[in-house]
């Protein structure tokens, strides 16, 4: 499937403003090439958002809930979210640049063998494929930059770069909260189970911190919850993939 995926942000059950900047890229870049928009909101209690979101005029809005992504972590969210862009495979993937994106978003991308192009300004179609460019040397310099490889294309929009008021308002297809969201329910505790000791705290459970005191024996804790050993398994252990 082709498309552009627009990933928002939101803190505490309220939008990041420049998320609805990148929205407004993400439905114009979207008409441009004359392919279908999508949204995608991660969290927990984010029903409200993606409602909000249902009444944008997107072809649909992805809802990613789970208790695992109440607070943030890089490596939660890159999970959710490689496991939702491998299941809808859009050829575009935005992002607002805000320093949670900077954390996460070159870990997501490189996930997909590419890179992700931040701080972008705008872009402009050549021979049919989106050209994005970014500003240098504090503006000084714009510089034009094409995503080789056979994607999905990874970019963050920077701040002010798009009325955040330019969106379109529709309506999104019914059904944002359908099989997705159990679907990362079963995918996501794997992955809980297989992280190292000291990176199972980042999931905020625990709040004792990456490589902090207490964060090992925490860690042992949840694993005898779950009747797992503790070995040292990669932190990049693919999820599983219902079928």
């Amino acid at each position: 499937m082709s498309g552009v995926l627009v990933v928002m942000e939101q803190q505490g059950g309220a939008w990041h403003r420049m998320s609805w900047e990148t929205l407004a890229a993400g439905q114009q870049l979207a008409k441009e090439l004359g392919h279908p928009a999508f949204a995608a909101v991660a969290g927990q209690g984010i029903g409200d958002l993606a409602a909000e979101l249902g009444r944008k005029n997107l072809a649909k809005v992805h809802a990613v809930e789970h208790g695992l992504l109440k607070d943030y972590t890089a490596d939660g969210f890159a999970a959710a979210l490689e496991q939702l862009i491998k299941a809808h495979t859009p050829s575009y993937v935005l992002f607002p640049h805000t320093y949670q994106v900077r954390d996460f978003a070159p870990k997501l991308a490189a996930r997909f063998g590419t890179t992700l192009i931040s701080d972008v300004v705008s872009f402009h179609l050549n021979g049919g494929t989106p050209v994005f460019v970014r500003q240098l040397f504090q503006g000084k310099l714009n510089a034009d930059f094409r995503a080789a490889g056979p994607g999905p294309v990874f970019a963050s929009v920077q701040a002010g770069a798009y009325q955040n008021s330019s969106w379109v308002v529709g309506v999104a297809k019914a059904g944002m909260h359908g099989d997705l969201l159990d679907w990362l329910s079963t995918a996501l505790h794997p992955f809980a189970r297989g992280l190292q000791a000291q990176a199972f705290d980042r999931f905020g459970w625990c709040r004792a911190g990456f490589g902090q005191e207490g964060s090992g024996e925490m860690a042992r804790a949840h694993r005898r919850m779950v009747r797992q050993p503790l070995d040292r398994k990669p932190l990049t252990q693919p999820l599983a993939c219902p079928p």
